[in-house]
């Protein structure tokens, strides 16, 4: 080869070279540019996380453009170009949910061009965690953390995690309990479930919680109560950490995530306060303040019951109506709707409409925009627009954005037909709605009967209607019952019914109320009836049937209660009268009934209720009453102290004696059990208190003085005074004791077997034999237990009459201390086996931990062996 030939090959050489170079430089800006053109093309065409409907390519064209800057730059091996594309393009799939691509891209980026980078680790946690790769997220998060313990992504992405691993153990007690309850007591479970584990485990509440999600399940279904406990356990240790978690994040940087995730808790928990208090100092940091946060922070202010707050603030915020979601708003308008905030439900219902053109929420938006607009402009008085907007939604397919919001709509219509004066329109529409929610509206049914009355309906028609309405309308019962009443006695003579007729029918055939159907005013009638000729079981059954289809009727649950308060079952009473209260408010009448039921037959959840609904009296009596039966109540005698007795009366009174005797404060219990009335049934209480004192103190004028009281009384109660008496006994106070039974002997009101055995018992042990025979031989018509018997035989030994001996002995076998011990005793020592015998007695009266004390008749067969 000639040396002009290896020139011109070197010269060909370098520059094939170099066009090599400038091609693979340009290859290397042009992946970079592409980049920029991608972000360019996104960020021109509004949010990256939604589609642009005036340019719906724009997306599609920027990930075309970004794959083919990853080829190029990687082809190039410039690792910054496909660093930056492949960043850019993991950061658009993670805006349009396509996570698991977003993860693979961020995963490749770790791998190949930023090991260990703490922001792709922080975002590619926060796909897996989207994914439900929690045990993944977490790990990534911890790595995040042991490198830099103060990332605040980091400890919000980890409360997060720790946040969605306790709702699957949530989910799981949800199941339970959706297995073990009926739907309704499933829910409260649920609802139980939730809040405990949301408390702190140190919470005070807590307890009380768990045991009212226990009382939910039977007996025989405790096993899976434990288990449900043992998964709220699961759900709260995770919170607690979660709970930890969003706070530690907070001491670097306070983020929305971290916010919303603390709220979060404290809404599920019941602590509306703090929810709400924590929110609006987040509300002031506009870092740390979002839709997210707002949402939560709205739905806090609703439940606290402030819902007109909670709309001020979403309509204060920026962007309220164009920057919330479609849920959120639909949740937003409910809470509009319960706060009658018309004109602001109109607003943000029309803005519903925007969002038809999303096929998987579109037609709902359309049906609920319509429903809310259309019932704003009603309420609002525009009532041509509201018709129709609401006639166009009942005609479409009337979705409903909460149940009963089809006859909300039908209500809504009758409001306009009235308006344009259409009665008959108007009816129709009313009975739509009544027909799809009998329950929605008392008012509704009032004008149902206005319309009936004025349409000349029978008079049954509108009894019903006024019925219902009574039933909604608890409060109105004064003005309404009368009118139903003559509704009532209308329909009767117009279907030409005589009361007294249909009632001496129904005692005929042993009947309480028409077999067919009759009106509820008829029913009640004859309830009356009954309860007036002294048939109270049947007026209460009649009461029933009328509550079956009224249900807390309120002149069939005061006939029902005054039933049951004659048949003296006061249980069944104070359920009626806390179901009176609960429907219709306090009223003083039957607040008075209750006050002065016995509180030992309520049940401890009736007691509770009569708390709730009585604070000031019986709630502070209930607690009271309780400290005392553990021996204390000093807290609660400060308060009877201040809040004086004008409204407690002798029930404060009694109390406070009761606390100030635990106390040791004799002396100033006392005058507070001496202005105790007389006539009060409350009265033997304290005159058995006076005795207690009395006795303690050995003070002779003022045992005589409570006595002489007691004799004094026309009604006594052999409740409390019978243990008096035998407290007495064991004291050694015999003659006291002798005298106390004696009274309770001559009363008529206490007078009995238990206190006249008392009496002959205290007279053999005094050696009073002519007045022990005679108590004895009374008893004897009185009980068959073979206590008098027993008396009579000690008395017959102790005489030495030996031929009563073997009669007495026949009568006492004939009674049910025929196979008794004490029967065989007395056997024994008649045999003369008097070793035996006495051994039987030492075996009975001997103290034993844990053995009750023995019966007074084995101290006298004591006695009589000796």
């Amino acid at each position: 080869m000639t040396r002009g030939t290896w020139l011109l090959l070197i010269v060909a050489i370098a520059m094939l070279a170099a066009l090599v170079g400038v091609w693979n430089g340009g290859r290397s800006q042009n992946a970079l540019a592409l980049v920029e053109s991608a972000r360019t093309r996104m960020e021109s065409h509004g949010s990256v996380a939604t589609p642009d409907e005036a340019n719906p390519d724009a997306y599609p064209n920027a990930m075309r453009e970004l794959d083919l800057a990853v080829q190029m730059a990687e082809a190039g091996g410039d690792a910054i170009a496909a660093r930056a594309a492949l960043e850019y393009r993991a950061e658009l799939l993670e805006a349009r949910g396509a996570r698991g691509q977003a993860a693979l891209d961020y995963e490749r980026l770790l791998q190949a061009y930023a090991s260990g980078d703490l922001d792709l680790l922080g975002k590619l946690a926060r796909c897996r965690l989207a994914l439900g790769d929690r045990a993944s997220a977490l790990e990534l998060c911890e790595r995040i953390l042991a490198l830099e313990p103060a990332n605040a992504e980091a400890a919000a992405l980890r409360g997060q995690v720790l946040f969605q691993e306790g709702l699957t153990w949530l989910e799981s007690a949800q199941r339970l309990l959706d297995e073990e309850l009926s739907r309704d007591d499933a829910e409260r479970g649920f609802a139980l479930a939730e809040r405990i584990a949301a408390l702190d485990p140190k919470d005070p509440l807590r307890p009380a919680l768990l045991h009212d999600l226990h009382v939910l399940f039977p007996v025989a279904r405790a096993a899976a109560a434990d288990k449900v406990g043992e998964l709220i356990g699961q759900v709260s240790d995770h919170w607690v950490q979660a709970r930890g978690a969003f706070a530690g994040s907070f001491e670097r940087s306070v983020r929305p995530d971290a916010v919303y995730g603390l709220i979060d808790i404290l809404y599920r928990s019941g602590r509306l306060i703090e929810a709400v208090d924590f929110g609006l100092v987040a509300r002031n940091l506009p870092d740390a303040f979002d839709p997210q946060v707002l949402q939560i922070l709205a739905l806090s202010m609703n439940a606290l019951g402030r819902p007109k707050v909670a709309s001020k603030l979403v309509g204060e915020a920026p962007d309220a109506d164009q920057g919330l979601p479609f849920e959120f708003r639909v949740r937003l308008l409910k809470i509009l709707y319960d706060a009658k905030l018309w004109s602001r439900m109109g607003i943000v219902g029309w803005h519903l409409h925007e969002f038809e053109p999303l096929p998987e929420i579109g037609e709902r938006a359309k049906s609920y925009g319509d429903f809310y607009q259309g019932l704003a402009e009603v309420r609002d008085k525009l009532y041509a627009q509201g018709h129709a907007l609401l006639e166009r939604y009942i005609g479409g397919r009337a979705l409903e954005p909460f149940p009963g919001a089809l006859a909300v709509a039908w209500g809504a219509i009758a409001d306009a037909e009235r308006a344009f004066q259409r009665p008959l329109a108007e009816r129709s529409a009313i009975e739509a709605s009544i027909s799809l929610d009998p329950k929605l509206s008392g008012d509704i049914w009032l004008r149902l009967a206005e319309l009936q009355q004025e349409a000349q309906d029978p008079a049954s028609n509108i009894e019903r209607s006024l019925a219902q309405a009574i039933v909604l309308l608890p409060e109105r019962a004064g003005t309404l019952v009368p009118r139903w009443r003559e509704a009532g006695a209308k329909a009767l003579i117009e279907q030409q019914r005589d009361t007294q007729l249909v009632w001496e029918e129904l005692r005929r055939d042993s009947r309480w109320y028409p077999e067919r159907e009759s009106s509820a005013y008829e029913r009640l009638e004859l309830a009356r009836r009954a309860l007036d000729v002294g048939a109270a079981a049947g007026a209460f059954e009649a009461c029933e049937s009328v509550l079956a289809d009224y249900a807390d009727f309120l002149p069939a649950l005061d006939l029902a209660i005054e039933a049951q308060l004659e048949l003296r079952r006061h249980g069944r009473a104070a359920e009626l009268m806390l179901r009176r209260l609960a429907r219709a408010g306090n009223d003083s009448a039957v607040l008075g009934l209750l006050r002065a039921m016995p509180i030992g037959e309520l049940k401890r959840k009736q007691v509770l209720e009569l708390m709730r609904a009585d604070p000031r009296y019986s709630g502070i009596l209930a607690l009271g009453r309780y400290q005392v039966e553990r021996g204390g109540g000093e807290r609660v005698l400060n308060g009877l102290q201040f809040l004086g007795f004008d409204e407690l009366r002798d029930d404060g009174r009694l109390l406070a004696a009761r606390i100030l005797i635990n106390l040791s404060r004799d002396a100033e219990a006392l005058p507070l059990l001496a202005q105790i009335a007389s006539a009060s049934p409350l009265q033997s209480q304290a005159l058995r208190l006076r005795l207690e004192i009395a006795s303690r103190a050995q003070d002779r004028a003022a045992m005589d003085a409570a006595l002489a009281e007691m004799r004094a009384q026309e009604r006594l109660d052999p409740q409390e005074l019978l243990p008096a008496a035998r407290a007495l006994y064991a004291e050694g106070r015999l003659d006291d004791a002798l005298a106390l039974s004696a009274i309770l002997d001559e009363s008529a009101s206490t007078r009995g077997a238990d206190a006249l055995l008392m009496r002959a018992q205290l007279e053999l042990l005094l050696e009073r034999r002519t007045e022990a025979r005679e108590s004895f031989e009374r008893l004897r018509a009185l009980t068959d237990s073979g206590a008098a018997e027993l008396g009579l035989l000690m008395l017959d030994i102790d005489a030495r009459a030996w031929t009563d001996v073997p009669p007495r002995i026949d009568q006492l076998a004939q009674t049910r201390a025929s196979d008794s011990a004490l029967s065989h005793c007395c056997r024994l020592a008649l045999a003369e086996r008097l070793d035996e015998a006495r051994a039987l007695v030492l075996e009975q009266i001997a103290p034993a931990e844990g053995k009750p004390a023995a019966a007074p008749e084995w101290t006298l067969l004591a006695g009589a062996l000796a």
